[in-house]
């Protein structure tokens, strides 16, 4: 006999917005299954480098730490750079899970990029915790930037996370930004 293998569809919802950085962001949200995604897609461009990297970026991250949301991580931080590969000293604010979900301030020192792909991807270190349950972040992420510099995102290649973050605005921002 003939057999078949029906597998689910799943519809993403979302949007990508008309002024600003572009980015399109969606989600299959109104699912009753128990599948949950998030999608995020930026403009790749050719010629991105380290130079690419100007300004503060404000980040939001998540992560689900060995893949297991009793030890979920999330919280924010800046990352300033001139374009030359190095973001410094890091002051990250979050919580974690494992540890009551109390807020927690963590500094990493030495932090640094590398846009080695031509297409806006690379790496973003962050120092390796030798207790990766008692830390916000911690190691070697892959990061991407799009083609107009305004938005970066990554996550570990073999994790569960995810980070986010745009470029500030210099002086003050519009009303009509929002």
């Amino acid at each position: 006999g003939v057999q078949t293998c029906a597998l689910p569809i799943y519809i993403e919802f979302g949007a990508v917005g008309a002024l600003g950085p572009t980015a399109m962001v969606a989600s299959s949200t109104e699912n009753t299954n128990g599948y949950n995604d998030i999608f995020i897609a930026i403009p790749a461009g050719p010629g991105v480098t380290n130079g690419s990297v100007q300004g503060t970026y404000r980040v939001g991250f998540i992560d689900f730490l060995q893949a297991n949301a009793a030890q979920v991580r999330d919280g924010s931080y800046a990352l300033t750079s001139t374009g030359n590969g190095d973001f410094g000293t890091v002051a990250v604010t979050g919580s974690m899970g494992n540890q009551g979900s109390a807020v927690t301030h963590q500094s990493f020192s030495a932090v640094t990029y590398s846009i080695v792909n031509g297409n806006g991807s690379g790496t973003i270190a962050f120092p390796t915790s030798p207790s990766p349950l008692g830390s916000l972040i911690s190691g070697q992420k892959t990061i991407y930037l799009s083609a107009d510099g305004n938005i970066t995102l990554g996550g570990a290649s073999n994790g569960f996370d995810l980070f986010v973050g745009i470029r500030a605005t210099s002086g003050t921002a519009a009303n009509s930004a929002f």
